[in-house]
């Protein structure tokens, strides 16, 4: 008897001796996983996925560089370029969650907020600066044979596709003032990659490509260039007037000479602004720090791309009476004595 409840008193301690090691085993995995969080806090917290364009573009190449400088001078901040098929799909994927902060054209800017044309529903977005000025220009090569709009019966030059932008309303307005009819065209390639179209020219397969040109071109711009000869051509003040009287919401827009290779002369073209845009909902303080960051940094966008030249405090606020600015944007431009009630 005395044996059998000696069994159970040893059986009893060795099950408490088991329970105890497991608790204790629990414990450590418990402070391992506490330890493993927090050095998950140490990684970035706040990511922010920028829209651009197709890479061999003025918006890839701004992307990348403002990515860098948010990236290098935000702690806990990292920004991403990420190539896409521009403006539209920007805004779209931003109303989405995909993107947090994009570059986008005031025009189609306004007709997303107004859920109209491109659109099927309004989309909501703040602007945190007005960028650079992009004027549609005809960049042809030299031996094409064409010196002006009227030489284009015959030819085949790309362009935007439709619904991808006021890139391909553009095209047809300015036609449409010279009395060209798309089909009067040897051929029409509708592309949303510059670098394809620059590599069709190179090839000999296209003779040209309209396109909106920023300050210092685009790095596919200058590739051609760089290869052959090329003309950049303009649109006469009769026909600008004409193309901004469709589209109140674009201007004249001039292209100083000498600002891309083989461009001895100023060109002028009815063009928009490119504007950064970012979620409504981002919080005042990320709209804040991004903002001042960019400008705050012109100097080193401006040196990376030429077009990064037309980021300034006394062109960021032109569209404000026209478009929804971030009150984080607003903070930095009231703090820069900049911003206009």
């Amino acid at each position: 008897m005395k044996n059998s409840k000696m069994m159970v008193l040893m059986i009893t301690l060795l099950l408490l001796l088991i329970l105890t090691v497991t608790a204790c085993g629990g414990k450590t995995e418990e402070t391992t996983d506490k330890q493993q969080g927090t050095g998950d806090k140490a990684a970035p917290e706040v990511q922010i996925n920028i829209g651009t364009a197709p890479s061999g573009g003025v918006f890839y190449a701004l992307g990348v560089k403002m990515g860098e400088l948010v990236t290098n001078n935000v702690p806990g901040y990292t920004a991403t370029a990420q190539p896409t098929g521009a403006s539209v799909e920007n805004i779209k994927r931003m109303t989405a969650n995909e993107l947090q902060m994009g570059f986008a054209y005031g025009g189609n800017i306004y007709y997303g907020l107004k859920g109209e044309k491109f659109f099927e529903e309004p989309h909501d977005m703040s602007v945190i600066i007005a960028g650079h000025p992009s004027p549609w220009m005809l960049i042809v090569r030299k031996d094409s044979g064409i010196n002006n709009w009227t030489d284009l019966k015959g030819k085949r030059i790309a362009s935007n596709p439709p619904g991808s932008g006021m890139g391909y309303d553009i095209w047809l307005a300015i036609l449409e003032y010279y009395n060209i009819k798309e089909s009067e065209l040897a051929k029409v390639s509708r592309i949303q990659n510059l670098n394809d179209a620059v590599q069709q020219i190179k090839d000999g397969h296209l003779d040209g490509v309209c396109w909106p040109v920023a300050t210092g071109g685009a790095p596919a711009l200058t590739d051609l260039a760089n290869s052959f000869e090329v003309s950049w051509i303009g649109v006469e003040e009769d026909g600008i007037k004409y193309v901004v009287d469709k589209y109140p919401f674009l201007s004249p827009i001039t292209i100083k000479g000498g600002s891309n290779k083989g461009q001895d002369n100023d060109v002028t073209s009815p063009g928009d602004i490119c504007h950064i845009i970012v979620r409504t909902d981002m919080s005042e303080d990320q709209a804040y720090q991004i903002t001042k960051t960019i400008m705050d940094n012109a100097d080193a966008l401006k040196a990376a791309v030429p077009a990064g030249g037309d980021y300034t405090l006394e062109t960021a606020t032109i569209t404000a009476n026209v478009l929804p600015y971030h009150p984080g944007a607003i903070k930095y431009y009231k703090e820069k004595g900049v911003w206009k009630e």
